[in-house]
């Protein structure tokens, strides 16, 4: 069935002259939405503010050509795996329970979709996305540039083309035993490589990264780490992919050391995604529990497997349970696998059911991640569902919406434009030299000569004041008695509302639950604290950075960006502590003496923490980054300048050779001049 033949179906003789060719993607609701309307409908739909407020944000607008348009757009998408083909199905099925779209418009729809042979197309490329195309555009800016630079300049780009290339999106891993994990990896880097004899089979975790070569680097436990293990002193080691089972496999004695098996593997999806296959965070090793729950807080996306036959487990949940309240920052990605063993109706059935039993579950945490969370049938050894969740992670993670893609090329646009600003300048100063008398050129050198002064000043100057800025850290009267008193009375206040409405209910309060609520509480709070208190080191770098700015105006000078930075610290929470301290102070039947044992009990929590103590490490060691990264970058400058100056001389000790040489001299640096131009304009429209 063809795009217009849907069309025709849902409109009759009302269906207008449309563009089939666009595309509109939007969330599954607002597409279900859209879709639904028809020539029987319209009327009605057209008076209700839901459908005409999704109408006025996908359609533009609710006469029929936009309607029209904006489901011809989404059908295409649809083709083009730009939308959640399942999800949609889902959302037209329960208009269509709600007396909103007739069942026979619902069987025009998804006809078409479920006709959509998504298995048969060639696998998504990751270098059809906006990202890897604007990268490629940079990259050849870059690559024209270094022809132009010198070595010290010369070291300053390459930094910033590996800065920008190596800056990768990061997949995280988990599931339950079964669910099918080594078959979705091998179908996600198109080989088949991590077979059940070779793939990691304990809790050992797994970095999956892109290499030109195939290596395995096993990573060892330091002996402080082992915990409760026997001592042994291991060290790190290189092997082929052939003796991964000797490090870990369940059978293998050395696997409960293992602390991270890294794997370079050559496959276009690790090619700018590094993917994390996570045993989960109920590892017996403290240290790999930590560092598994690392990666799953810091992730850019969290994809977790669910076996279609048992989805929505207990144990499915107190997973994401614990996922939700550790990464609120992270996509969701819940993919229910072996549905090949499914019918149709079945893995609708499954879905629609996963989806309503997370929402149940996850809506009492945090609701808008739950509701974001994302669903896809797949069954790895079938191909079904692989180049969905391909199209999908490529879109997510390089695609015009992505804020860290954004991010990445604006940097490395900004930085790349500097360079090209910089290289303007000297050539300028080069022809101006090339052209000029022996005391012209002169007068270049001491142009050249007070600029790399004025560096000099500057590097040792913010080197004092930052160090001066360090320093009165230590004397910030910093005291959190009085929020730490005022949360700890709300925080105890909202879990035991919690356990009123259980024993209302005749049910017994869920200790999960209960620790969810103050463990999301208490990180907020606690975001919010070092939010207000890191204001103290912001105002210093912003005087210190504006009087820098001011003395360095005349330099094309990246200033390091300190909030962005202290933006992304935290304070750390020991969260078994707190568990072990609300179930302490819960034990009690009577209800009163549970709420003031809970206040009591999370004071002396957050008093545990040293918040203060906590608070002045971090904005110290925010402020000693920030003075390396600025002492790097004028370093660079005075290196740029001196060699600018050895130009000018060696120019001046030829001043006696043939014009025609200083003719041909000053034609190259007018070229790499116009060049440098050239350049700087092509950035600026990029």
């Amino acid at each position: 069935m063809q795009k217009n033949d849907v069309l025709s179906a849902l409109w009759g003789v009302e269906l207008l002259r449309v563009d089939y060719a666009k595309q509109v993607v939007c969330d599954a609701h607002s597409g279900a939405i859209v879709l639904c309307a028809n020539e029987s409908n319209i009327a009605r739909l057209e008076c209700l503010a839901s459908f005409t407020s999704v109408l006025k944000s996908v359609a533009g607008g609710k006469d029929k050509y936009n309607i029209q348009s904006a489901q011809a757009g989404i059908l295409n998408a649809l083709e083009n795996l730009k939308m959640p083909r399942n999800e949609l199905i889902l959302a037209l099925s329960r208009l269509n329970e709600a007396g909103i779209l007739d069942l026979k418009y619902l069987e025009v729809l998804k006809s078409f979709m479920l006709g959509l042979n998504y298995d048969e197309l060639s696998s998504p490329s990751a270098s059809n996305t906006s990202f890897k195309r604007s990268m490629g555009e940079l990259n050849e800016i870059a690559k024209e540039l270094s022809l132009l630079c010198d070595k010290s300049m010369g070291s300053r780009l390459q930094k910033a083309i590996n800065s920008a290339n190596n800056a990768n999106f990061s997949l995280a891993l988990s599931g339950v035993v079964n669910a099918g994990k080594s078959s979705l990896l091998n179908a996600l880097i198109a080989q088949n490589l991590l077979g059940v004899s070779n793939i990691p089979q304990t809790a050992a975790i797994c970095a999956l990264k892109y290499s030109d070569e195939p290596y395995a680097k096993i990573e060892f436990f330091s002996t402080d780490e082992q915990g409760q293990l026997p001592k042994k002193e291991l060290k790190d080691i290189n092997i082929s992919l052939d003796e991964l089972p000797k490090y870990t496999a369940a059978s293998s004695e050395l696997a409960q050391y293992v602390k991270l098996c890294t794997l370079g593997i050559n496959a276009e999806i690790l090619s700018g995604i590094d993917i994390i296959d996570t045993p989960g965070i109920d590892d017996a090793i403290k240290a790999r529990e930590e560092l598994s729950a690392n990666y799953l807080k810091s992730c850019d996306s969290l994809l977790y497997l669910m076996n279609a036959a048992q989805a929505a487990s207990a144990k499915d949940m107190a997973f994401l349970r614990d996922i939700v309240l550790t990464s609120k920052n992270s996509e969701i990605l819940v993919l229910l696998t072996h549905i090949d063993k499914l019918s149709e109706a079945e893995r609708l059935s499954v879905l629609e059911y996963t989806q309503r039993s997370v929402l149940e579950e996850l809506g009492e945490l945090n609701e808008e991640l739950a509701k974001n969370i994302k669903y896809f049938l797949v069954s790895a050894p079938a191909n079904i569902g692989i180049n969905e969740l391909k199209a999908h992670l490529f879109a997510s993670f390089f695609g015009e919406n992505s804020k860290k893609a954004s991010i990445i090329l604006n940097a490395y646009k900004k930085e790349l434009g500097l360079i090209a600003g910089t290289l303007f300048g000297e050539f300028e100063s080069e022809l101006r030299a090339l052209n000029a008398s022996g005391a012209k050129a002169n007068d270049e050198i001491s142009k050249l000569k007070a600029q790399a002064s004025q560096l000099e000043l500057a590097l040792n100057d913010s080197e004092q004041k930052i160090a001066n800025i360090t320093n009165s850290l230590k004397d910030e009267k910093i005291s959190t008695q009085n929020e730490i008193s005022a949360i700890s009375s709300k925080i105890a206040d909202r879990v035991m509302n919690e356990v009123k409405y259980r024993n209302a209910k005749k049910q017994k309060a869920d200790n999960d639950l209960l620790f969810a609520i103050a463990n999301s509480a208490i990180s907020d709070f606690l975001i919010d604290l070092f939010r207000d208190k890191r204001r103290i080191l912001e105002l210093k770098l912003e005087s210190f950075a504006l009087n820098l700015k001011e003395l360095l105006n005349d330099f094309s000078f990246k200033m390091p960006d300190f909030k962005e930075y202290i933006g992304s610290k935290e304070l750390k929470i020991e969260q078994e502590s707190l568990k072990n301290a609300i179930k302490e102070a819960l034990k009690s039947s009577d209800l009163s003496k549970n709420s003031s044992a809970l206040k009591s009990a999370l004071n002396e929590f957050l008093i545990s923490l040293d918040l203060e103590g906590q608070i002045i490490s971090l904005l110290s060691e925010c402020a000693k980054d920030f003075k390396n990264s600025l002492e790097n970058s004028l370093k660079e400058l005075k290196e740029h300048f001196a060699s600018q100056n050895e130009k000018i001389l060696e120019f001046l000790s030829k001043n006696e050779q043939k014009s025609a040489d200083l003719s041909q001299n000053a034609k190259l640096c007018a070229q790499n001049l116009n060049k440098a131009k050239e350049l700087k304009e092509r950035l600026e429209k990029c």
